[in-house]
């Protein structure tokens, strides 16, 4: 099974609850948007994320979230 391009699956999920900026930078993420991008990533990697292993320096940056995202589609979690 190929494993999804997690790089443009976040740019994805971003765009699709209007969390970046006019430059691609990631807006404020508040703990309801963390949610709501917790839940598509569930939804779209077909996994279950541990609320324990979500921190909030995992949500300041495209970057942050990414590589969080790429440990979670490598099952680090």
């Amino acid at each position: 099974m190929t494993a999804p391009n997690v790089d443009q699956l976040v740019l994805q999920i971003l765009g699709k609850l209007q969390l970046l900026d006019a430059s691609g930078k990631l807006s404020m993420v508040d703990s309801l948007s963390v949610i709501d991008i917790v839940q598509e990533l569930e939804t779209n990697l077909k996994v279950k994320i541990p609320t324990s292993v979500l921190e909030m320096d995992s949500f300041k940056s495209v970057e942050a979230l990414t590589g969080f995202a790429q440990d979670v589609a490598n099952g680090e979690f």
